[in-house]
C-alpha cells in the first residue's frame, strides 16, 4: 500500500532537517579544524622569529569563527602582544601591518553576528595614532612637509576607521532568509503536480533572488 501523502511529506522534511544538520555540523568542523591549524602554524612562526608569517596565519585563525572558539582568543592575544613589542622597538611600519592584520581577521569573522567589538575599538583606538605618527616619520625621512598635524592626521585617521563597514545586517538577513526560502519552496514543490508545484517553484525563484540581492548588498 502506498504511503499517505501526509507521510511522505513528514518524511522528506525529516531527510531536510537530517542533511541540514549534517552540514551544519560539517560546517563546524571544518572551522573548528581550520582556526586550530592556523592558530598552531602561528604560534609555532612567533617562536621562531617569523613574524610575517606569524601575522598571515594568526589573521586565518581569527578569521575562523564559531561561538567560544578558543583558538580565536589565542591568536587575538598573540597579534595585540606582537603589535605592542614591535611599537616598543620603534618598528612602526611592522606594528600597523600587525593592527591592519588582526583588524582584518576580526572583520572576516563578522556575518549576520558582528562579534568582538571590545577588541575592534581597542585595535582602531591603537592604530589611528601609529598611522598618524608612521606618516610624520615618513614625510620627515623624505624631506618633505606633514599633510597636517599629528592631533589632526590622528583624528583623520580615527574618522577613517570609524565610518560603517559591510557586511550589512539587514542584507545578510535578507541573504539568508532568501537562501532558506529558495531551498524549501523549491524541495515541497519537487513534491507537488500541476500548478502547485509551480507556485512553489515560483515562490522558490522569488527566494533565490532573494538570496542573490542580499548576498550582492551585504
Amino acid at each position: 500500500m502506498p504511503a499517505a501523502p501526509g507521510a511522505r511529506s513528514g518524511g522528506r522534511w525529516r531527510l531536510g532537517l537530517l542533511v541540514a544538520l549534517g552540514v551544519l555540523g560539517a560546517m563546524g568542523l571544518r572551522t573548528a579544524v581550520s582556526g586550530s591549524q592556523a592558530r598552531r602554524l602561528g604560534m609555532e612562526q612567533l617562536a621562531a622569529g617569523e613574524e610575517l608569517g606569524a601575522t598571515m596565519a594568526l589573521r586565518e585563525a581569527v578569521s575562523w569563527y564559531l561561538p567560544l572558539a578558543w583558538w580565536r582568543e589565542d591568536a587575538i592575544e598573540a597579534l595585540w602582544s606582537l603589535h605592542e613589542r614591535q611599537v616598543a622597538a620603534g618598528r612602526l611600519p611592522e606594528a600597523v601591518r600587525t593592527l591592519n592584520a588582526l583588524r582584518g581577521g576580526l572583520f572576516a569573522a563578522r556575518s549576520l553576528v558582528h562579534p568582538d567589538g571590545d577588541w575592534l575599538a581597542r585595535v582602531d583606538g591603537a592604530l589611528a595614532p601609529l598611522l598618524a605618527r608612521w606618516e610624520a616619520e615618513a614625510a620627515s625621512t623624505q624631506g618633505r612637509a606633514a599633510p597636517g598635524t599629528l592631533e589632526d592626521r590622528q583624528a583623520w585617521f580615527a574618522a577613517t576607521l570609524a565610518r560603517p563597514t559591510r557586511p550589512s545586517r539587514a542584507f545578510g538577513l535578507l541573504a539568508v532568509l532568501g537562501f532558506l526560502g529558495w531551498v524549501a519552496a523549491t524541495w515541497r514543490g519537487l513534491g507537488r503536480e500541476g500548478r502547485e508545484r509551480w507556485r512553489w517553484l515560483g515562490a522558490g525563484a522569488l527566494g533565490f533572488t532573494a538570496f542573490l540581492l542580499g548576498v550582492a548588498l551585504a
